[in-house]
């Protein structure tokens, strides 16, 4: 029980926490966000297959223009590419490529984790902690209870037969 009112007090904890994880978290995406941008990539040649555990990948050389000047690189495409094909990939103020910005709504997620993380670990915790004291008062008392025992059988009384 004492376990449980202990856990009990650190929700408002874990949720102020979570809170200030959500609003730093959604920050960070949303200026991920203001500085990643599409743009059109042109395969500049027959793209590949790239066999990957589970899955097949299909790559290709492309070209993109971004930030006043021209780009190239290997380009992630959603089937075997053909020299000339377009499709949209995001890219960064720099031109240079990157995945899409991660949506808002994860901070909601990540602010829920941690703040469930925090408090499975102090409840946890605090589980802990009981029981390495309640295991030193049981090893204190068995002690004490030797020592009695150990007293009575050194007076004779532990082996009076009345």
């Amino acid at each position: 029980a004492g376990v449980v009112r202990a856990a009990g007090r650190w929700p408002p904890v874990a949720g102020a926490i979570g809170t200030s994880v959500h609003d730093a978290h959604a920050r960070l995406y949303a200026e991920e966000a203001h500085h990643r941008h599409q743009v059109i990539a042109t395969a500049i040649e027959d793209g590949a297959v790239v066999p990957h555990p589970n899955t097949v990948l299909f790559t290709v050389r492309a070209k993109w223009s971004a930030a006043g000047h021209d780009h190239s690189g290997i380009v992630a495409w959603a089937d075997q590419a053909r020299a000339g094909e377009q499709r949209d990939i995001w890219v960064n103020d720099q031109g240079e490529q990157v995945g899409p910005p991660s949506p808002l709504s994860r901070a909601v997620d990540d602010a829920v984790a941690i703040a469930v993380l925090v408090w499975v670990g102090v409840a946890a915790a605090a589980a802990g902690s009981v029981y390495v004291v309640r295991r030193w008062l049981d090893r204190r008392r068995y002690l004490q209870w030797d020592r009695e025992i150990n007293a009575c059988a050194g007076d004779g009384w532990a082996n009076n037969p009345s």
